[in-house]
């Protein structure tokens, strides 16, 4: 009997301490402030709207209040928390506000959870001491929207961690449809990427500043490369671009100075503007036919480049496509001499050579495309070791300075006669044409004396 009352006694022990392990373990974090997400007159979730101690340094938001879910971070939640050192956010939380985390100048590390989808404007702004980011998986990472550059920790934070690894090799699924804008902005720890194959698109800064990527692959299903993505990627050697994308935005690869090669697939219709300007190491280029239109200065500074052969797809180049030295060399700046450029084709689609196009380029000869109509503002400016040109009948005009300082320029063969070649409205001011022979155009040797030429297995030669 005695025997039979202490073990009762003991199991309503046990039930009430399991009670109190269960009351203890639902117990409210008081430290934040709430507010409540209503369904009619129901309580659904909580956002936290607060911290009542400024001075904690290190925090994990609750994932529950009140037994339901808080699920979201408000607007200026932490704003101005100077002590706070390391946030962790748990996966309940599906969204964060704008300036949520503003001015925490201490804050060093944030862990995210796998439910985050949202981060609202300058969520991390001016929180210039923060050094790492965790979160649980590439996809995870990949599903957040940021509402801007400030909405991303990576803004200050140089390192990326996946499942407590640095981000390395890191590989997108295939259940990935679109790296959003900023993801991996100043990613300082991933060294390639593989793109998988549900990826379209890549957005603007998605990889700016990365500067030990070292190698992009995959993405045949990618359309399109967006503004800045692999700006100032600085190690970048190697970018497979898929074989369905589309455009290539501006700056798409600007200062990528380690890139050495690319292949433009036929896929690709344009070019944005200085897409792969100051690539110094890139020494071919592949262009496909397909591409229409190369944006401004797309390939300006890039003095590896030996070679730039435009297939007759292209109907459009940009302003300074292939710049070197900037527009104040000769007027008081410098050009650069070290570009290797030596070889440029012309698609015979053109029908505008556009203002310092080939400004400052080492070519010693260049055929115009068959449908040159205009040749434009120092086109040619600077190009001292242009000795030869062949014109097209199709030119109309040559603007003032096309071949200004082009002092080795002593030789123009014109595919017309020398009434065509009269017609040709030519500026007066700083054209060095003007003071080439000119060499007319015959298939057959001229009877009479004058200066002719014609074609000897695709070379112009003199009669």
């Amino acid at each position: 009997m005695i025997r039979k009352i202490i073990t009762l006694i003991t199991a309503s022990a046990l039930a009430v301490s399991a009670l109190g392990f269960a009351a203890c373990k639902d117990k409210n974090d008081e430290r934040f402030s709430y507010t409540e997400i209503m369904s009619g007159d129901k309580v659904t979730a909580y956002v936290i709207t607060g911290l009542y101690d400024k001075e904690v340094n290190e925090i994990t938001v609750p994932a529950k209040y009140n037994r339901k879910p808080v699920t979201a971070i408000a607007e200026n939640a932490f704003a101005g928390c100077e002590s706070l050192t390391s946030v962790v956010i748990p996966d309940s939380v599906q969204s964060i506000g704008e300036k949520a985390f503003y001015e925490c100048s201490g804050l060093e590390t944030i862990t995210f959870g796998k439910g985050l989808k949202e981060i609202g404007e300058i969520a991390f702004g001016r929180c210039s001491e923060l050094k790492s980011v965790y979160v649980g998986s590439v996809g995870d990472w990949c599903g957040i929207n940021f509402g801007d550059l400030g909405a991303n920790p990576m803004y200050f934070a140089s390192e990326l961690y996946f499942g407590g690894k640095p981000a390395g090799n890191t590989v997108i699924p295939d259940s990935v449809t679109e790296i959003q804008p900023y993801t991996f902005y100043g990613c300082e720890n991933i060294t390639a990427l593989e793109i998988g194959s549900g990826v379209t698109e890549i957005g603007e800064m998605a990889f700016y500043n990365c500067t030990n990527l070292k190698s992009v692959a995959g993405g045949k299903n990618l359309l399109k490369i967006g503004k800045d993505a692999f700006l100032d990627c600085s190690s970048l050697e190697s970018a497979e671009i898929g074989e369905k994308v589309q455009k290539i935005e501006e700056n798409a690869f600007c200062r990528c100075t380690m890139l050495k090669e690319i292949v433009i697939p036929a896929s690709v219709q344009s070019i944005g503007e200085c897409a792969f300007n100051s690539c110094t190491s890139l020494k071919s280029v592949t262009f496909n036919d397909g591409l229409k239109q190369i944006g401004d200065c797309a390939f300006g500074s890039c003095s590896s480049l030996e070679r730039f052969e435009m297939p007759d797809s292209v109907t459009k180049i940009g302003w300074g496509v292939l710049m070197f030295g900037g527009i104040t060399a000769g007027f008081g700046g410098s050009a650069d001499p070290s570009n290797s450029v030596k070889h440029i084709v012309i698609s015979n689609s053109i029908t505008e050579i556009s203002d310092y196009a080939f400004n400052n380029c080492n070519i010693t000869d260049v055929v115009l495309g068959d449908s040159v109509q205009t040749i434009g503002y120092s086109a040619f400016y600077g190009c001292a070791m242009l000795e030869s040109v062949v014109v097209p009948e199709s030119v109309t005009k040559i603007t003032s300075y096309a071949f200004y300082r082009c002092s080795m320029l002593t030789t123009v063969y014109y595919k017309g006669n020398e009434a065509g070649w009269s017609a040709i409205s030519i500026g007066k001011n700083g054209n060095d044409i003007l003071n080439a022979t000119i060499y007319y155009y015959s298939e057959t040797k001229p009877a009479a004396g004058g200066n002719f030429w014609h074609y000897v297995n695709g070379e112009a030669v003199k009669w």
